[in-house]
């Protein structure tokens, strides 16, 4: 009957086996579900749930908000030690954890098994608590240099200026190396009201469009508001003059494009000398 209800789903026969092993009951009600696979599994799973050591439960429900795992991870977000065997445990005890390479660095887990962890999440802990776990990832992963990862949780922390910050960071090193899609993917994780109060957020987003010659709009209009809101920076006048030899930089840019001269263009990417020739070096060989 199980079977039939789960439509042999590796997971739900998983969650029976589990149930049994912690004590709970299959009743009657599980066989009366109707097929949806989400209600059986979610019935099972709250069995199970009801008889795992509470701090089994903690480290499950807190390292849901990660799509992969490692013991290292996991501890910088639930603040322990000893994640690593936590994990290889729920492999052996075949607890919807999935080793991902064979010197059991990396984990997944079965992704019914983490909507339910993250649903339960949402019951446990408060916002700023899930916050705050979303932020030990983020500096986990930046410290590991997975920037991308480390952005997602920032944002997801609602730690805005965190994640500007890392974008501020690395924004000149990814112009430099031509990964400009890259950066183009780390602008569209902030949303739109965040990218217009941000003048690195807006920059990089000019440099984007100067070098791959997009309309001339486009780079304007981010200049214009990255320098209103330079001009408010009161009290931050070493930052406000490295944004501001930025601005000015791709101003002359993009009048040596209006007037067709390219060799002015490199001519003046390549200039030693200045705060504007530091931050123009960067994207020079797009504008090549």
């Amino acid at each position: 009957m199980l079977t039939e209800r789960t439509e042999g789903w590796a997971a739900g026969l998983r969650l029976a086996a589990l149930t049994l092993r912690y004590g709970g009951n299959l009743d009657s009600y599980a066989a009366g579900l109707h097929t949806e696979n989400r209600y059986v599994i979610d019935y099972l799973v709250n069995e199970v749930f009801s008889h795992v050591p509470a701090k089994i439960e903690d480290f499950l429900v807190k390292t849901s908000i990660l799509d992969t795992l490692s013991g290292s991870l996991c501890d910088a977000v639930v603040a322990m030690d000893g994640a690593a065997v936590y994990l290889q445990r729920l492999v052996e005890t075949n607890s919807f954890t999935v080793s991902l390479d064979e010197q059991g660095l990396w984990y997944l887990y079965h992704p019914l098994f983490r909507g339910f962890l993250r649903s339960r999440l949402a019951h446990k802990l408060d916002a700023q608590e899930i916050d705050e776990l979303h932020r030990r990832a983020s500096a986990w992963y930046a410290s590991h240099d997975s920037i991308e990862l480390a952005l997602q949780h920032a944002l997801a922390g609602h730690d805005t200026p965190g994640a500007v910050q890392l974008v501020a960071n690395h924004r000149h090193a990814l112009l430099d190396t031509e990964q400009r899609p890259r950066l183009e993917r780390w602008l569209r994780l902030f949303p739109a009201a965040t990218l217009a109060q941000e003048p690195e957020l807006l920059l990089s987003k000019a440099w984007i469009a100067e070098v791959e010659r997009l309309d001339a709009h486009t780079v304007l209009d981010a200049l214009d508001r990255a320098q209103a809101l330079v001009e408010q920076m009161a009290g931050q006048s070493a930052r406000a003059r490295q944004l501001q030899g930025e601005i000015d930089a791709i101003r002359s840019i993009e009048k040596t494009f209006a007037a067709n001269d390219p060799e002015g263009v490199i001519m003046l990417a390549t200039r030693p000398g200045d705060d504007a020739a530091d931050v123009v070096s960067c994207p020079r060989r797009g504008l090549a």
